[in-house]
C-alpha cells in the first residue's frame, strides 16, 4: 500500500520518466509492440494459402524471409494449420483447469508452495505467449513448460485414480439381480462390523 502511495512522488522526481525512456528505449510507446503486429498480420496473409493444414515446419522462418512470428498460436497455426492448433489450444486448456483444479483442492495442512508456483510459472508462460513462441521445441520456455505440464497431468491422473477408487467404494453397484455379500472390515467410524 505505500508502494502506490510513494508512486505519485517517483514520477514527480523525475525516476518515472527515466524509466519509461529506458522501457521504450527512448522511443516512447509503439503502438506495433516493436514491428510485432506488422509480423503478425504479413503470417495470417501467408497462412491463409493452407488455413486447414497450415505451411510445414518452420513455415514463419521461410514466408517471413528469416524471421520470426513471435506469437505462439500464430506459430502453432502456420506450422500446421486450424487442425493442428485446435488440439494445441485444448492442451493448453485442459492444462488450466488441471492446474486451476490442483491449486483450489489443495489440502489446507499441505505445507508445499508447489501449486502457487506452477500456477505463476504458468501465467507466466501464457502472457509471454502472446509476444513470443513459448511452445516449440527450440524455445527456452518450452524447457520449463514441458516438466510443468508433465506435473500436472501426473497429478490429476493421480488425483483421478484416487477419486474413482473412493466413488467405487461410496457408491458400489447393486441392482435388482446383484447380491452384496456381507463386508469385514473398517467401516467409517473406525469400527471393524460385519454388514
Amino acid at each position: 500500500m505505500l508502494a502506490l502511495l510513494a508512486l505519485p512522488l517517483v514520477w514527480l522526481t523525475g525516476f518515472g520518466h527515466a524509466f519509461m525512456l529506458y522501457l521504450t528505449r527512448g522511443r516512447g510507446f509503439d503502438p506495433t509492440l516493436t514491428g510485432r503486429t506488422v509480423t503478425w498480420a504479413k503470417g495470417w496473409q501467408a497462412l491463409q494459402q493452407s488455413p486447414w493444414a497450415g505451411l510445414g515446419f518452420w513455415a514463419d522462418r521461410y514466408f517471413l524471409k528469416g524471421g520470426n512470428i513471435q506469437n505462439t498460436l500464430l506459430e502453432a497455426l502456420m506450422q500446421s494449420g486450424f487442425l493442428g492448433a485446435i488440439p494445441f489450444v485444448i492442451a493448453i486448456v485442459w492444462v488450466w483447469i488441471d492446474l486451476l483444479r490442483f491449486y483450489s483442492t489443495k489440502p489446507a495442512g499441505e505445507a508445499s508452495s508447489l501449486p502457487g508456483e506452477l500456477l505463476g510459472v504458468m501465467t507466466f508462460f501464457t502472457v509471454y505467449s502472446v509476444t513470443e513462441i513459448t511452445c516449440s521445441f527450440y524455445s527456452v520456455g518450452w524447457m520449463a513448460m514441458a516438466p510443468l505440464f508433465a506435473h500436472v497431468q501426473l497429478r490429476a491422473y493421480q488425483d483421478a485414480r484416487k477419486g474413482r477408487s473412493m466413488r467405487l467404494w461410496l457408491a458400489p453397484v447393486r441392482g435388482p439381480n446383484v447380491r452384496v455379500a456381507p463386508r469385514i472390515g473398517p467401516i467409517p467410524g473406525g469400527h471393524l462390523a460385519s454388514r
